[in-house]
């Protein structure tokens, strides 16, 4: 896919998770057949700031193939200092969060909320790709507020206009979070609304999903969320991709990247999610995830995955 100036090997990402797209699942993603992972939700005041935490979320291993970075803020002349940092030269693509629908981000005017006010919205587009010297900038947004108020057309359209390489749409409202069912039908009338690319997100968990999704909407690729999480292998069966998977393997080699790049109370914390998402819906899986909860240590997440191996 073409993006701006950006070329990617493939129209299959890995969608930005705030919270678990860490760079051990970014690196997974890449390996199974990823054409482009996303940085989590980084805040543009923080890294303005120097928040060290914010800093080391920056981190790219030499495994991975591209990977943009997804910053979220609500003023303009904020973004554009952010995007100039040289933390961030070393990424090729810039994208802005504006579909967040967690309520502490949105009563603060960022993410989802930027799709009620068009008019700053456009300066933030505008100024991100004015600092961003040629690197292409591509947005994520929902369908809009509700069911009453859907305006992903609409704010499509400014988006381009705003200087946007591609947008990606996630086909879910404000209000439904992150339930109900996606209304791919929505990202059709985007898709005719504009000239750049369209990335569909949301409910896209195989690949008969994907297929009818681009079917029915004409989009031009899809953006992985919650499936990756469940199953980073996903990546290789969307793109046809013929290559060996183990989920215990790659949760002890998810974890061995999280210690090397935070440490390994860090990586002990933020992998308890992941080994919620790796047991869930196995038969007897309960107690073990019940157990990675309270692991003090890596050696003890990774007792817990042998101890299941051998039961």
């Amino acid at each position: 896919m073409q993006l701006g100036s950006l070329t990617t090997p493939n129209n299959v990402f890995m969608a930005p998770l705030a919270g678990v797209g860490d760079i051990g699942l970014r690196i997974l993603a890449g390996y199974y057949g990823a054409g482009l992972t996303y940085t989590e939700m980084l805040s543009v005041k923080a890294l303005t700031m120097g928040n060290a935490k914010t800093f080391r979320m920056l981190a790219v291993d030499p495994a991975e193939r591209l990977v943009g970075v997804q910053l979220f803020g609500s003023e303009p002349e904020v973004f554009a200092q952010a995007v100039k940092l040289p933390a961030l030269d070393k990424f090729p693509l810039i994208d802005i969060n504006m579909g967040c629908p967690v309520p502490k981000i949105v009563k603060s005017g960022e993410g989802s909320a930027l799709m009620d006010n068009p008019a700053l919205a456009y300066r933030i587009v505008a100024a991100v790709v004015k600092a961003a010297d040629g690197r292409p900038v591509t947005v994520k947004f929902r369908l809009g507020r509700d069911d009453m108020n859907i305006n992903c057309a609409e704010f499509a359209k400014m988006c381009e206009e705003a200087g946007a390489a591609a947008v990606t749409v996630h086909a879910r409202t404000r209000a439904q979070l992150y339930s109900g069912a996606a209304c791919w039908e929505y990202l059709a009338e985007v898709k005719q609304a504009v000239k750049i690319p369209v990335i569909a997100n949301g409910d896209i968990n195989s690949r008969v999903a994907m297929e009818k999704c681009l079917k029915l909407t004409g989009c031009d690729g899809v953006a992985i969320g919650r499936a990756a999480l469940y199953n980073p292998h996903i990546f290789a069966e969307l793109t046809n991709t013929a290559i060996h998977y183990n989920k215990w393997e790659d949760l002890k080699f998810h974890l061995n990247i999280l210690v090397e790049y935070f440490g390994e109370r860090t990586a002990t914390v933020n992998m308890r999610k992941h080994f919620g998402y790796a047991f869930r819906g196995e038969k007897d899986g309960k107690s073990f995830k019940e157990r990675a909860n309270f692991a003090k240590g890596p050696e003890e997440l990774c007792e817990i995955i042998d101890e299941w191996l051998m039961r």
